[in-house]
């Protein structure tokens, strides 16, 4: 149903891209962009060479664009898309993909016209998006879309001899205690993949889902939820149940183990710190903080890349977001480390216990921060989340400490893998570091393809809230289900044969499932991916001659896939 004028506009008002239009201008283009379209997860906008019939202008949701099967970027909200081909009155140059559910406003092509005579202001803001955006990637589509010219694009599909069945081993399951397990779990991924797609973990009462498509399934499923209050009794939900109750109720509100409507109003109070446009804000910021850091590394000639480089980027960006106090980094680091090993299906007892105390400890700790924050509040999200939860609008304490525990571990742990895991790839694939090397064109695309590769993020969590039938198999109303992300990385149904193997200008890359899917697609997913591209980039550009002083070995933790530590030979 199309919205009125009043609603239009006070709806583009919100949008940085109008907010120096003149009010009359604006008023035209309300009463022009009343066509409202939504598009689920995985939906196509358009696709490159269509004719360039509408632009549309993004209020709500993200986007990936590509250019000739590569990925060169993310449009999210408050921003547009569409209006080059009606600038240019040529076929639209890219293609774009709904990352998440996308609202958007449409202006038709003989409006879009009609804008650029009418509205000045308008056609100012958006030729300035346009601009900066070809000044940002001009280059880069240039590049991408030759490489088209220089090689075949692969074809997502499967040889024949790939997919042949393999004799059916013994055992079929994960068993995280098997030698060189947590080194290349992807050849125990391989068997429940190939042989028993969606699997029944006996010992810990749950189903394991590896197949790409069924991954991507169980993440858009609606029938599915987060809450472990829908799941039956079993090893696992047992074992997660006194862990929740030894915690009193902390992490509950966490916005990614909430269902609708919790988790979209969790969700809503901090989605604009970090949609794709606020985040590239951040860039000149964070080249700073990597040139800072490697001129200081290359004063030794050699590092422990996780300590040194992985881990303090990515907390000073987020602490900075948050306007957290200098100086604990220490401490938070070994708080989220311990926490998240109670993500794992197979945690220690150990374990268990210390990711009580962390959680406890890092609690209390925010606690005092929030109560600081409150008596000297500054521009920063961590005060507006204290304004929100003051003038009652939708967030409680307990909510806000929950929330603020959530940002401050995946706001960093994400990025550190990925640093680290993504190094060492390319390091055990010197062609690829030498291309990408030689191509910065090549950058947004070879960080979707490390994290296809070796993703951060290996499992993510569903409940059936109701009997369901996934890969053929049929869930019972409260089972629990494990998505297998890396093993949906590596399924040769999607990428083909050569799945094991990293290349950097893989087309469709950015198809992974590494930042899950549906609703509680990762938050933070345009943080990482910037974060990925400044620090790796700039990494291999500034020593060319580094190379591992040791082979390094990865943790112990299932879910979270990362290195203990990366000791290089910089080579300066």
């Amino acid at each position: 149903m199309p919205l009125s004028i009043d609603e239009t506009r006070q709806r583009l008002t919100e949008l940085e891209l109008f907010r120096e239009c003149s009010p009359a201008d604006l008023d035209r283009v309300a009463a022009l962009a009343r066509a409202e379209a939504q598009f689920e997860a995985g939906d196509v906008l358009y696709r490159e060479g269509d004719p360039a019939r509408d632009c549309y202008v993004i209020v709500e949701g993200e986007t990936d664009v590509t250019v000739s099967g590569r990925f060169v970027g993310n449009i999210g909200e408050g921003e547009s898309v569409g209006e080059m081909g009606l600038l240019d009155s040529a076929p639209r140059t890219a293609t774009v993909v709904a990352r998440t559910p996308v609202t958007v406003q449409v202006i038709d092509g003989r409006s879009f016209d009609r804008l650029l005579d009418e509205a000045p202001s308008v056609t100012r803001a958006l030729l300035c998006q346009v601009s900066r955006w070809l000044r940002a990637r001009g280059e880069t589509v240039a590049r991408l879309a030759s490489l088209a010219d220089e090689t075949t694009l692969r074809v997502a599909a499967t040889p024949a001899a790939a997919m042949r069945p393999a004799p059916r081993p013994e055992h079929i399951g994960l068993d995280p205690d098997a030698p060189g397990f947590y080194q290349n779990p992807y050849e125990q991924f391989a068997l429940i993949r190939e042989h028993e797609p969606v699997h029944y973990d006996a010992g810990q009462g749950t189903w394991l889902v590896a197949r790409y498509d069924d991954v991507l399934a169980v993440g858009r499923n609606k029938a599915l939820t987060v809450e472990l209050q829908h799941a039956a009794a079993s090893t696992y939900v047992d074992k997660e149940r006194a862990r929740l109750e030894r915690l009193a109720g902390r992490q509950t509100k966490m916005m990614f183990r909430r269902d609708p409507p919790d988790h979209a109003r969790l969700r809503r109070q901090v989605y604009r710190s970090f949609t794709p446009k606020a985040v590239k804000e951040l860039r000149p910021r964070l080249q700073a903080l990597v040139d800072q850091t490697l001129d200081r590394l290359a004063e030794k000639g050699e590092t422990e890349l996780i300590q040194d480089f992985a881990f303090p980027l990515p907390l000073v960006v987020i602490s900075g977001m948050l306007g957290m106090p200098p100086g604990d980094e220490a401490l938070i680091r070994g708080w989220s480390h311990a926490i998240t090993k109670a993500l794992d299906q197979s945690i220690s007892n150990e374990d268990f216990e210390a990711s009580i105390e962390a959680s406890d400890q890092m609690a209390d700790y925010l606690i005092g921060v929030i109560e600081a924050k409150r008596r000297n509040p500054d521009k920063d999200l961590l005060s507006a989340l204290i304004e929100i939860e003051k003038q009652g609008a939708g967030l409680s304490e307990n909510e806000l400490v929950d929330q603020l525990m959530l940002l401050y571990i995946a706001g960093h742990e994400t990025t550190v893998n990925l640093i680290g895991n993504g190094t060492y790839a390319l390091l055990k694939h010197p062609e690829q570091l030498e291309r990408l090397r030689r191509d910065p064109a090549l950058e947004a695309n070879a960080i979707e393809e490390l994290l296809r590769f070796d993703s951060p993020a290996q499992f993510t969590r569903r409940i059936a809230r109701e009997d369901v039938e996934i890969g053929g198999q049929r869930i019972e109303a409260g089972g629990v289900i494990f998505a297998m992300l890396g093993a949906a990385n590596r399924d040769p149904r999607k990428w083909g044969d050569d799945v094991d193997t990293l290349d950097v200008a893989r087309a469709g890359a950015h198809e992974h499932v590494s930042f899950g899917g549906g609703i509680h697609h990762c938050l933070g997913a345009s943080l990482v991916r910037l974060e990925g591209q400044v620090a790796l980039g700039t990494l291999i550009r500034r020593f060319p001659r580094m190379e591992l002083a040791l082979e390094p070995e990865f943790g112990s933790r299932m879910t979270l896939r990362g290195l203990n530590e990366l000791r290089l030979v910089l080579g300066v």
